[in-house]
């Protein structure tokens, strides 16, 4: 019983240490998307791509009614 009720803190200890370390590389890969301006331009690129991409789509569509 004993034996059972250490494992049983061992391994909420565990999970709770992989949370708070979680949260840490999220709020690390958030700083570092802030800080790098290459990241910043490589997201916005890839924004743009989407929005013409959509763009396009709907040019298409509008364009088979006419």
């Amino acid at each position: 019983m004993l034996n059972s009720l250490k494992h049983y803190f061992f391994s909420i200890s565990i999970l709770m240490t992989s949370a708070v370390s979680a949260q840490d590389i999220e709020d690390i890969y958030q700083q570092v998307l802030q800080s790098d301006p290459q990241v910043t331009i490589e997201s916005l690129g890839v924004e743009v791509g989407t929005a013409t991409r959509t763009t396009g789509f709907w040019c298409l569509i509008t364009s088979s009614f006419n």
